[in-house]
């Protein structure tokens, strides 16, 4: 089974609010490389927000952004 939290056909957009393309969607957002936590080896996706020159995880689309706990932690928690 796998992991795929980011539903790919909604239209992307930059999630941090000190951003200048903050949720704008003309802005280009990529698939930029995936990512690993100590406590999860399940890989989670990054993204690069090209209007602002940043990269950022998929739980930045979400409340799980700046926690440091696993997804199956989370999924549980929800």
């Amino acid at each position: 089974m796998q992991n795929n939290p980011v539903n790919s056909d909604q239209p992307l957009y930059c999630p941090r609010e000190n951003c200048a393309c903050y949720q704008s969607y003309e802005n280009k957002i990529t698939k930029d490389g995936i990512y690993t936590t100590k406590s999860d080896a399940v890989p989670g996706q990054l993204f690069y927000c090209h209007g602002g020159g940043h990269r950022f995880s998929e739980t930045g689309y979400s409340e799980l952004f700046g926690k440091h706990g696993s997804f199956k932690e989370y999924e549980q928690t929800a």
